[in-house]
């Protein structure tokens, strides 16, 4: 068998030794269409069958039914692994969120604080200029008056 499902395969090797040595005939014939569905056809003649090969037959759907719950359970479990992996992904993401938004509350605040020894800073360039300007109107004031004055007086001809 290529699949060892569990112990499976070795049953299903040992049916056809338990089943009768007459029935030589597959157990489930194709359909007249040629599909090969497991239906057995409803044109297919029945014989009489043997204890051994309804036991058979018996032990046949008792290990294909095992494989299913086999594989119904591999599935669930898969599920099960997925279901714990996204939320596991979502928790780290959440994680990465927060410590991003940390990052970025703490840039904002140093930000913040830069901005207001850039408006100090500004501030006191002002203060400066402001008084610089004072001096300079201060020290040119009577220069100015009596330029326009002049200015204002003369008549050009």
């Amino acid at each position: 068998c290529a699949h060892k499902l569990f112990g499976v395969c070795s049953r299903v090797r040992e049916a056809p030794r338990r089943m009768s040595a007459g029935l030589d005939a597959p157990l489930l014939s194709p359909t007249e269409d040629g599909s090969g569905s497991r239906a057995p056809s409803a044109a297919a003649p029945r014989g009489p069958m043997s204890a051994e090969s309804s036991e058979g037959i018996q032990l046949l759907l008792a290990a294909e039914s095992e494989a299913q719950e086999i594989v119904g359970a591999a599935r669930r479990e898969k599920a099960a692994r997925l279901k714990q992996a996204r939320e596991d992904a979502d928790i780290e993401i959440a994680a990465y969120r927060e410590q991003r938004e940390q990052a970025y509350q703490a840039k904002k605040a140093q930000m913040s604080d830069n901005k207001g020894e850039l408006t100090e800073g500004l501030e006191r360039e002002y203060e400066v200029a402001v008084q610089q300007i004072t001096k300079d109107v201060a020290k040119h004031k009577e220069q100015v008056v009596e330029y326009l004055v002049k200015a204002v007086t003369t008549v050009r001809t």
